[in-house]
């Protein structure tokens, strides 16, 4: 990553957020580590390219969304325990739960690896990446993007941008 020049990212799996958030890391073994914060211009999510990986690659994208609920979890109970550093928000932790249900309804389409599932899936992991920023978990975990994100056959822009989430986790 160099210093200054424009960066587009162009996921080639959807299994995780890190295309929607500003640190990046690199595996050394089998720890990642993060090694500084880049904020995309834009992230072109392209369905087309996405379902070329293997399909349980992309299925995976699940569990880091999932991990909302066990967030969310930690969070109230470390809040409950005083032992938090991030007070509790019911704004966030209910649109925790909006990413949680929005996942059960798109279950199928995702099993399936549909075009909408990547879509769903892209969406949801930045909206998700925004939350976390906008909630404070974007301090251990990594602040989403604000850059604009593209996904289709052929990539045009949605006009989302990242600071425009309805969901957040706290993880």
């Amino acid at each position: 990553m160099r210093p200054g020049l424009p960066l587009i990212q162009i996921p080639t799996i959807i299994s995780v957020d890190a295309a929607f958030t500003v640190p990046y890391g690199y595996r050394d073994g089998s720890r990642v580590r993060y090694a500084g914060t880049a904020v995309p211009i834009e992230v072109i999510a392209d369905p087309d390219l996405i379902r070329k990986a293997p399909p349980e690659l992309n299925r995976a994208g699940v569990g880091d969304l999932l991990s909302c609920h066990t967030g969310m979890f930690d969070w109230r109970l470390a809040t409950d325990a005083g032992r938090g550093d991030i007070p509790w928000n019911e704004q966030a932790a209910a649109l925790g739960r909006s990413v949680l249900d929005d996942l059960e309804e798109a279950a199928p389409e995702i099993a399936e690896v549909s075009e909408e599932a990547v879509r769903f899936l892209a969406r949801t992991h930045q909206v998700v990446g925004a939350g976390c920023a906008e909630y404070g978990a974007a301090s251990r975990r990594g602040a989403s993007t604000s850059s604009r994100t593209r996904s289709s056959g052929s990539p045009t822009s949605t006009g989302s941008t990242a600071s425009s989430s309805r969901s957040a986790c706290s993880r």
